[in-house]
């Protein structure tokens, strides 16, 4: 692990190095006190699983889904490492996008969803 990215409700995103290979790698880590929770469990490994049958420009490709530690209480997956800025911090620097840039926004977004 290199450096944490991010955090959301569910979940906590690290850079990392995949030795193996020696490449960059995004992993999406389960917090622990999460990994009490069946459903949530459930539903972050529904996530990887679903991500990981899609293939297209605009989705991150899922390299690996696992388990480790003692239990099996360390959950997560393992996903190709983008770089560049979130949508988010953008926004926060800019204020506001340009039309055109919303369009190509949401014309990538909707080609992936289609």
């Amino acid at each position: 692990m290199l450096e944490e990215l991010g955090r959301g409700g569910m979940a906590i995103v690290y850079r990392a190095l995949e030795r193996e290979l020696e490449r960059e790698v995004a992993i999406k880590l389960l917090p622990p006190v999460m990994t009490m929770d069946s459903e949530f469990v459930d539903r972050f490994q529904r996530e990887a699983r679903t991500a990981g049958q899609l293939e297209h420009p605009n989705i991150v490709p899922i390299y690996r889904v696992g388990r480790k530690g003692d239990r099996g209480d360390v959950i997560f997956f393992v996903m190709k490492f983008l770089r560049g800025q979130s949508l988010s911090s953008i926004l926060a620097e800019r204020g506001k996008l340009a039309p055109s840039d919303v369009r190509r926004i949401l014309m990538e977004t909707a080609s992936a969803l289609g």
